[in-house]
């Protein structure tokens, strides 16, 4: 009778048990809130004058003969030789740093952050 009991026990009771557990494991799962990932980048434009200036997002109208610019963390960036993001465009979509030569002009007077 012993025998029969465990047996009776393992076969219907014990998977039963376990799949109440198993759901409660995966509802747990899926009720996760979603993670949101925030995008923090900077860019360092570095005036003829030693000057700094840091962007983070959208300046539609400045001044700044660059001597250099530098891209850190996430995000990209578009430089423009006229206010409100116009005139000649430089785009930068890769970290680090980016000289007046590449730019392809001295004087930034706008910068846009885009998407990349």
């Amino acid at each position: 009778m012993k025998t029969y009991m465990i047996l009776l026990f393992s076969v219907l009771i014990l998977p039963c048990c376990l799949g109440v557990i198993g759901n409660d494991i995966q509802q747990r799962i899926m009720e996760t809130p979603d993670m949101v990932s925030v995008c923090i980048g900077t860019l360092t434009l570095y005036g003829l004058d030693g000057s700094e200036t840091v962007v983070t997002e959208d300046v539609h109208s400045m001044r700044v003969t660059v001597e250099r610019v530098v891209m850190e963390g996430c995000g990209c960036f578009t430089l423009h030789s006229r206010p409100t993001f116009m005139g000649r465009s430089y785009n930068l979509r890769t970290r680090g740093e980016h000289s007046r030569a590449e730019t392809g002009f001295g004087r930034v007077k706008s910068v846009e952050r885009v998407e990349c």
